[in-house]
């Protein structure tokens, strides 16, 4: 291996499996790796974020790397990457400061690269210039991130990965609702734990409860890379079970709670018609269980979105509007 150390520099919105395959690369052939994420004064995602991503990602080489947040002014450095002799050379003074001589060389895929490295008297390496290795780029991903989501890292997944559940009391279709959004937008389905382990509500034991929960988070643990899932009930209403028809509190480890922590939940009301499979509390019970629902939901401090009316068609079109609001909310890259 090279003694020399040498640099990367990016914006990484988002880091993309092209940008850890350059790093890699530079690992490879150098001692050590300067990776200095820049950070526009008018860009929302904060450095740190990013910073972090890499940060997990090569958690194996972090004694071989320095990675760093340089937040710049753009109104003095350009944000831009169009190679432009005039911009390298205001990064390269900029990078120069910051490095301090430390560095003998700089990898990058881009033509403004040899720029770059000309005016800080270094030299530049090239990588997979054509794309070959990695065919995606970071503007493709911010302008359609569903379709290249498979090019994210791991800890990039798991930063943009929405958990959506689906609340309420017996019969009012959150089987059906969950099955239907995992089908309309092609998304990873958690069920209902409990229908496996429970064969009646009113043969509850508190360990079967406790099993449900264990499951349940299993399940979801295993789905913390998906884009989007979408889980039939939680924990909460689990709890909620365990204080309604055994008077007792369950409980719940932190671990429990950050594992199943959604980014939007959904409950529905009680409007539609009850109906007994055979596996339910009696149809009296409904409401009194819904109102149990609620209130240990408003006293664990659960923001909700109630799914009401009395049409099964209005109710589905209420959730997928909630449901797309929530995910361009969360999936804003700039």
């Amino acid at each position: 291996m090279a003694q020399e150390n040498t640099f990367v520099f990016g914006k990484f919105l988002p880091f993309h499996c092209g940008h850890e395959a350059l790093i890699r690369f530079a690992l490879s052939t150098h001692a050590y790796v300067y990776v200095l994420v820049c950070a526009g004064s008018n860009e929302q995602l904060s450095g740190e974020v990013r910073q972090t991503w890499i940060r997990e990602t090569f958690a194996s080489e972090l004694e071989r790397m320095y990675i760093v947040v340089v937040p710049y002014d753009e109104s003095r450095l350009p944000n831009t990457s169009v190679s432009s002799r005039e911009v390298s050379a205001l990064w390269a003074a900029h990078f120069n400061t910051l490095l301090q001589g430390k560095v003998q060389s700089l990898v990058t895929s881009e033509p403004y690269g040899e720029y770059v490295a000309s005016y800080m008297q270094i030299k530049h390496i090239t990588y997979d210039p054509a794309r070959k290795q990695v065919s995606i780029s970071a503007t493709k991903i911010r302008q359609q991130l569903s379709e290249y989501w498979h090019f994210l890292p791991a800890a990039v997944q798991r930063y943009y990965a929405t958990k959506v559940v689906i609340l309420g009391s017996e019969s009012v279709g959150k089987t059906t609702l969950t099955q239907f959004l995992g089908d309309f937008f092609k998304a990873h389905i958690i069920t209902e734990a409990a229908r496996d382990l429970i064969a009646h509500s009113e043969q509850t034991s508190l360990h079967d409860l406790l099993q449900v929960i264990a499951l349940h988070t299993k399940n979801i643990e295993k789905a913390d890379c998906q884009m989007l899932t979408c889980i039939d009930t939680d924990w909460h209403i689990t709890a909620s079970y365990a204080h309604f028809l055994l008077q007792t509190e369950l409980e719940v480890s932190q671990n429990i709670v950050n594992t199943q922590k959604a980014h939007l939940y959904l409950y529905l009301t009680c409007e539609v018609p009850y109906v007994q499979d055979g596996t339910r509390l009696a149809a009296e019970a409904r409401l009194a269980l819904d109102q149990s629902h609620k209130d240990f939901l408003r006293e664990k401090g659960v923001n909700y979105v109630l799914i009401s009316g009395n049409d099964w068609h209005s109710r589905t079109q209420q959730a997928i509007n909630h449901i797309r609001a929530c995910l361009a909310l969360r999936q804003i890259i700039c």
